[in-house]
């Protein structure tokens, strides 16, 4: 009986990755999206979350029908406060912050994109051309180092 294999490309290929830079709010931008775009964003009832850490990044689901793809828009950045006790003064703040996608560190938002590859470049301009959106672009999957970061669901 032969082997049928699985190739890694049909494997990660079937959605395709979105990044937005954007003075918005998440929730301003899923209203902006589904108002504008006739989209339908909602809340997604499970944030991103990591169980070795506290941090957790904000998810919003697209329902899919005839008309729209499947499409997952969540936060890209998460930021960290930590305090230390200081001599100089009663307590010392480091901020820094964390991205769901290391390699897409300066987008503000991250779309998982299930549509079909002809419909991407259409969406992407519309989007682009959203108030508060100062940029949107489609990123290779084939360069993301964490893959795992963006299976949820």
């Amino acid at each position: 009986m032969p082997n049928h294999k699985l190739s890694l490309d049909e494997a990660e290929q079937n959605y395709y990755i979105v990044a937005i830079h954007s003075i918005l709010e998440a929730y301003s931008l899923a209203f902006i999206l589904n108002k504008d775009l006739g989209l339908s964003f909602f809340r997604h009832e499970f944030n991103v979350s990591f169980s070795n850490t506290n941090e957790f990044y904000m998810a919003y689901k697209n329902n899919e029908d005839k008309n729209n793809p499947l499409i997952y828009f969540f936060s890209n950045s998460f930021n960290v406060s930590k305090s230390e006790a200081s001599t100089s003064s009663l307590f010392k703040f480091n901020d820094y912050k964390k991205a769901l996608v290391p390699e897409l560190s300066k987008a503000d938002y991250i779309m998982k994109y299930f549509g079909r590859k002809n419909d991407l470049p259409g969406f992407i301009k519309s989007v682009s051309l959203l108030k508060g959106v100062s940029s949107c672009y489609e990123y290779s999957t084939f360069k993301l180092r964490l893959k795992e970061n963006l299976i949820f669901d």
